[in-house]
């Protein structure tokens, strides 16, 4: 059996504390915008504008071969380069034959070059070849469905359902 003791009292704030906060608070933003705005930074000679990411144009070097799967992490993952890795994650639902893909992650110089769809393309052949269904609630993969395969019957919509639940399976 365990006492339980009363909880203590919350802090006493008066009225007259808080306008007094508040007046200093006033007074400080006031002095914020009565200081005077540094010049904008005037470009010279010696100036360069910031170079943007370096993109790789040479995907050829990355095939559905080069994808691992790493079930005990729950994701399908390439890597890029010594630094970087592309991945799509998944996670199990409390129905053993359904998985969600629900992230995938693509580091900013290796987007739009078609990794995202490699990395589908193999977690789709995974999940056809074990049985599984798929609930895509990445808006990346919905939108690799959506693009794909519009009339949402052919393609790797065979093996996709919207919930858990037995109304959509």
């Amino acid at each position: 059996m365990t006492h339980s003791r009363p909880l203590p009292s919350p802090p006493d704030l008066k009225i007259q504390d808080y306008e007094e906060l508040n007046s200093k608070y006033m007074i400080e933003q006031q002095q914020k915008k009565a200081m005077p705005l540094s010049p904008p930074l005037q470009p010279t000679l010696k100036t360069s504008p910031p170079s943007p990411l370096p993109l790789i144009n040479d995907l050829s070097q990355f095939h559905a071969l080069d994808i691992i799967h790493d079930p005990g992490f729950c994701m399908f993952k390439i890597q890029l380069d010594k630094q970087n890795t592309a991945a799509l994650c998944y996670l199990p639902t409390r129905c053993k034959n359904i998985v969600e893909f629900y992230h995938i992650e693509i580091p900013v110089a290796y987007r739009h070059q078609g990794l995202g769809d490699l990395l589908l393309y193999r977690a789709f052949q995974w999940a056809e070849k074990t049985q599984l269904l798929v609930i895509p609630t990445c808006p990346f993969v919905r939108k690799y469905l959506e693009t794909r395969f519009p009339d949402q019957k052919s393609g790797d919509w065979s093996c996709i359902v919207l919930s858990e639940t037995p109304k959509t399976l």
